[in-house]
C-alpha cells in the first residue's frame, strides 16, 4: 500500500554521518524497521498529530440512511519501502542542534502538546506486521458476497487456529422429537459422540462508543451467546458454529495513543474484543436417529405438529454478522 503523503514540514532524517539511523531488526517473531522523521512543533500539522497520523485511529460516525453507528477506521502508516509493514510505535524526543538548545520555552495552547517545546522533534516510528487485515472502509472484501451486509471481522480481526477436540456429551432426550418424524421421539438419557474444534477471534480497536449502548451493554454480541449461525458463515455450515464466550478487553494504550490529542491515561476508549466459537461437525441441534446412528434435528416436541408455532430447537439460531455491523446508536 502507498504511504499517506508526510504533512508539510515533515521529512525522514537522512545520514550525515557514516551509518544511517534507519535501521531493521531480524527475530524469530518477525521484523522490525526503524525510520526517523524531523517534525516540527507547532501548527495543524504539528507534532501532537504524529501518533495519529503513523499508528492510525478509530472513529464511530452516524450512516444517514440507516440511522445506525458505523466503524470508521484511518490506516497505520506502512512503511516507505516494505509492503507488509506497518507502524506500532512511535517514541518522539525533542531534537537538540550542536548550535543551540533548540528548546523553545513554553507550550500555548495552539500547540496541543503537554510536554516539553522544541521546535523541532526527533519522532522514530517503528514498523512490524500486524496481526490482522488492514482494509480501507470501501474495501469491496469487507461484503459478505451470500449476504450483502458489511462485516467488521474481516479486518482488524486476528483468527487464531482451530482446536480440534472430541467430546462423548449425555442428553435427556425424552423432551425431543425429530423434526422429520415427530412421532419418533428421541430416547431417554442418551451419550453422543462428537467430533468439535474450538476457533478464536481477537478483535482490535473497537471504539467503546461503538461496542456499548447508553446503558453500558452489548446486546448486540451478548444476546448471540449460546446461540448458533442461522446462515453459511465463514464456511460453515447452517447451524454447525455456536458463541461461548465473549470477553472484553480494555485498552488503556490503544494504537492511536494521542488520537487527535487524546493523551495517555485517560479513560480507555477502545477495547479488544475476544469471540470463542465452538464449530460442530453434525450441527449442534442434530442427535443420530435410532436405528439408523443418522444426525437429524430434533425439536422439543410440544413445539412440532400438530401444535401451533414454529420448533423450538435445543439452540436458538441467530446471524453472527450482526456482531461486525451497523448498530443503533448509544444515544445521549
Amino acid at each position: 500500500m502507498t504511504p499517506k503523503p508526510l504533512p508539510a514540514g515533515w521529512k525522514i532524517i537522512v545520514p550525515d554521518a557514516e551509518l544511517s539511523d534507519s535501521q531493521v531488526t531480524y527475530e524469530p517473531g518477525g521484523i522490525t524497521a526503524m525510520v526517523p522523521y524531523r517534525i516540527p512543533l507547532a501548527g495543524t500539522d504539528g507534532i501532537a498529530y504524529a501518533p495519529a497520523f503513523f499508528l492510525g485511529f478509530s472513529n464511530v460516525t452516524l450512516n444517514d440512511v440507516t440511522a445506525k453507528n458505523v466503524l470508521t477506521r484511518t490506516l497505520p502508516q506502512p512503511h516507505p519501502l516494505w509492503d507488509g509493514l506497518w507502524a506500532t510505535r512511535v517514541s518522539i524526543r525533542g531534537e537538540v542542534s550542536t548550535q543551540s538548545s533548540n528548546f523553545r520555552g513554553d507550550v500555548t495552547p495552539a500547540d496541543n502538546w503537554p510536554y516539553d517545546a522544541y521546535y523541532e522533534y526527533r519522532a522514530e516510528v517503528f514498523y512490524t506486521a500486524r496481526k490482522y487485515p488492514i482494509l480501507e472502509d470501501n474495501d469491496p472484501s469487507l461484503i459478505d458476497p451470500l449476504l450483502d451486509v458489511v462485516t467488521e471481522h474481516k479486518r482488524w480481526t486476528n483468527k487464531l487456529p482451530s482446536k480440534p477436540y472430541y467430546e462423548l456429551i449425555a442428553i435427556d432426550g425424552t423432551q425431543l422429537a425429530f423434526e422429520d418424524d415427530p412421532k419418533v421421539v428421541a430416547p431417554g438419557p442418551i451419550t453422543i459422540r462428537k467430533t468439535r474444534e474450538k476457533f478464536r477471534w481477537e478483535w482490535y480497536d473497537v471504539p467503546l462508543d461503538w461496542l456499548f449502548d447508553q446503558n453500558g451493554r452489548s446486546p448486540h454480541i451478548t444476546s448471540r451467546l449460546n446461540q448458533i449461525n442461522i446462515n453459511v458463515w465463514e464456511g460453515y455450515e447452517k447451524g454447525s458454529v455456536r458463541l461461548e464466550a465473549v470477553d472484553i478487553d480494555y485498552d488503556f494504550a490503544p494504537a492511536a495513543l494521542l488520537d487527535l490529542g487524546i493523551a495517555p491515561g485517560y479513560p480507555p476508549r477502545y477495547a479488544k474484543v475476544v469471540f470463542d466459537f465452538v464449530h460442530d461437525t453434525a450441527g449442534w441441534n442434530y442427535i443420530p436417529f435410532p436405528g439408523t446412528g443418522e444426525y437429524k434435528r430434533v425439536a422439543y416436541k410440544n413445539t412440532l405438529p400438530p401444535n401451533p408455532g414454529p420448533p423450538k430447537y435445543l439452540f436458538d439460531e441467530t446471524d453472527f454478522n450482526a456482531m461486525f455491523a451497523e448498530v443503533p446508536p448509544a444515544g445521549p
